[in-house]
Order: C-alpha cells, then structure tokens, then sequence
C-alpha cells in the first residue's frame, strides 16, 4: 500500500483547503489514503464550505481515518454526500460517525456499505438516527449485521422518507 499521497491528491487537497468554489464533488477512490490521509483530508473538509459530495470507496481508512473525518463532519455545513464503502472500518469508526450525525444535521447521504460495523456498530448508528432527521439514504449492506442490528436500524429509521439497505 502506497503510504504517500500523490501529487494528484495534495494538488486537489489544496484546492479543498483554498475553498475552491468549483469543487463541489470529489472522488478519490481507490487511492490508497490511509489513516494518515484521512486525517489530512478531514482538516481540510473543517474549512471548506463548497464541496457537496464526497467518495472514498475502497481507501483504506479504518476506524483511525473514519474517527477524523467524523470530526471533520461536525464543522463541515456543506457536505451532503459521503461515501466510505469498503474502508476496514469498525465499531469504533460507527461509533464516531454516530457521534457526529447526532449533531450535524446537513448530511443527506452516507455510505457505508462493505465494512465491518456488525450489531454494536448498528446499534451506535440507530442511536444517532433518533435525532437526525436529515439523513434520507443510508446503506449498511454487507456489514455483518444481525438479525437484532438490522431490526434497531428498521425501528430507528421509521417512517422516514428515503431509502435504509441493510442487506
């Protein structure tokens, strides 16, 4: 796994930090970003107020990525969009991401098929889904979830309009 960012990826970073007002969608996938780039990422998502919609599938984050990005959550106002499929990501990195849904409330999207939040990590989320009105789309598919993590989803996601996967 390539530990450096490239070039493309600071170049575009830095675009993000200068709050660049064309950067609305950004799709990094697969690039390799660790940990360490998440967290170099989400420093930059506390200052940007135009971007709009945001992939990382398959980045390697886990739970140390997904804990920073989630701090990011709670400053950011603009984002509406977030993929994290296929990251390596836990119950820790639920946990955070429900911390942060709790308070942010622009988020329309999340993504967070292929992963590995189990019951416990679904039990964080629903916790969260219980004062977050905002999120309409939400995919936990293919997370190890279990029969009682799939019916605290169902129950907390309710009669919302929008689309829950759990499978």
């Amino acid at each position: 796994m390539v530990s450096a960012l490239t070039e493309n990826v600071l170049h575009l970073l830095s675009k993000l930090n200068a709050n660049d007002p064309h950067l609305v969608e950004l799709d990094l996938t697969m690039n390799h970003l660790g940990p360490a780039g998440a967290t170099q990422l989400a420093a930059t998502l506390r200052v940007n107020s135009f971007l709009r919609g945001l992939r990382l599938i398959n980045n390697h984050l886990r739970d140390e990525g997904a804990t920073a990005l989630s701090a990011a959550l709670r400053a950011n106002s603009s984002l509406r969009k977030l993929d994290l499929d296929n990251n390596e990501l836990g119950v820790a990195a639920a946990t955070e991401l429900a911390a942060a849904l709790r308070v942010t409330c622009y988020l329309r999207e999340l993504n967070l098929g292929c992963n590995e939040l189990g019951d416990e990590g679904a039990t964080a989320l629903a916790a969260a889904l219980s004062v977050n009105s905002s999120l309409s789309w939400l995919n936990l598919g293919m997370n190890d979830l279990g029969c009682a993590g799939k019916e605290i989803l169902h129950d907390a996601w309710g009669v919302r309009e929008g689309h829950l996967y759990l499978d």
